[in-house]
């Protein structure tokens, strides 16, 4: 009877709140207070290693896109706005854009006309996420958008292994979507242009790791990477909205939640949408939680909360909450706030 959640973007950084305090999450920091923790990998690494698909992040999010797997190479093709500021060129990503459907036809479009006699093949999943496929050895190496957001952005261009330049395939896709008449209207309407593609996420189709498949039974989530892990791992897949922790009664399988809803709202600096997110996903998800394992219908709560470099993991018991250590925890252990974790 386990349940494993995945939280990005929890454990920000208190710098991050301006000049408001943190907001107080009873239910979340009475589960860290009581669990045992260690450091684990960084994110998406930690989530693809619980289902054993592990470097196809693209791929598995491909699955749950409303695309068919096949023996290519795919990558995020994900639309950018690139800004000089100074001396750096600063990155904002999709979740920042607000591009149409219209938009992305139109630009998905003019990609795969410039670059068919490259054997690239551009894509709009029904999410709205950008991929881009490719022969599997011309798959470069690359950075997640979000670690290209931070530091030297030039540093973080893929890298290329096979016989296609990579840097030269993004520097013409700059040109070419700066011309577009797309990014015209987006300019003369007061919005960001979409003046590049940001390529991440190289992978090819997961093969089923020998001996190591999990045996989840249901996956929770909200994006195209839960919905195609839980295909891939053969598991019910469902939004978060109809969580039930009725679905941890086997012991032959577990549980697994991926709530996204945080992470796209820190990517986009909106911290008073953040902090409303988080009391809600505290009284609507994680204070049921707390009461499944007080009560002990959930046996074990592993929340994997990943930070900018690792994951810190922590496991809750529900033997924690019982027994005189337990009564004597629930008396005089007042929990931690949740943002002391950020670097733990």
């Amino acid at each position: 009877m386990k349940f494993d959640v995945f939280l990005p973007s929890l454990l920000v950084s208190p710098d991050w709140f301006a000049d408001s305090a943190p907001p107080r999450l009873l239910a979340i920091e009475t589960l860290l207070a009581r669990g045992a923790s260690h450091v684990s990998g960084e994110w998406p690494n930690v989530l693809l290693a619980a289902f054993g698909a592990v470097d196809a992040i693209a791929p598995c999010s491909l699955i749950g896109d409303g695309f068919e797997a096949d023996t290519r190479g795919w990558m995020f093709a994900e639309p950018v706005h690139l800004q000089a500021d100074r001396d750096a060129l600063k990155l904002f990503p999709a979740s920042h854009l607000d591009i149409t459907a219209a938009e992305a036809t139109q630009l998905v479009g003019a990609l795969n006309e410039n670059f068919a006699d490259r054997d690239l093949f551009f894509s709009r999943g029904a999410s709205g996420c950008w991929y881009v496929s490719c022969r599997v050895e011309e798959l470069p190496q690359t950075t997640p958008v979000s670690h290209a957001q931070r530091g030297a952005l030039m540093e973080k261009l893929p890298r290329s292994r096979g016989k296609i330049s990579w840097k030269a395939i993004q520097n013409e896709t700059q040109m070419l979507l700066h011309a577009h008449t797309v990014n015209a209207a987006r300019e003369a309407s007061a919005k960001m242009t979409i003046n590049g593609v940001w390529f991440w996420g190289e992978g090819g189709h997961p093969a089923p790791p020998i001996g190591l498949k999990p045996s989840i039974g249901a996956v929770y989530g909200d994006t195209p990477l839960a919905k195609g892990l839980a295909k891939w791992a053969g598991a019910r897949f469902a939004p978060p909205a109809d969580l039930m922790l009725a679905d941890t009664a086997s012991p032959a399988h577990h549980t697994v939640l991926m709530i996204d809803s945080l992470d796209v709202l820190h990517a986009r600096g909106d911290v008073d949408a953040w902090r409303d997110t988080a009391h809600q996903l505290d009284a609507e998800i994680f204070t049921p939680l707390l009461a499944a394992l007080r009560s002990g219908v959930i046996d074990e709560v592993v929340l994997t909360l990943p930070r900018a470099d690792d994951s810190l993991v922590v496991s809750i018991q529900a033997q924690s909450f019982r027994g005189s250590s337990g009564w004597w925890k629930n008396l005089t252990e007042t929990p931690r706030p949740f943002v002391e974790y950020c670097l733990a």
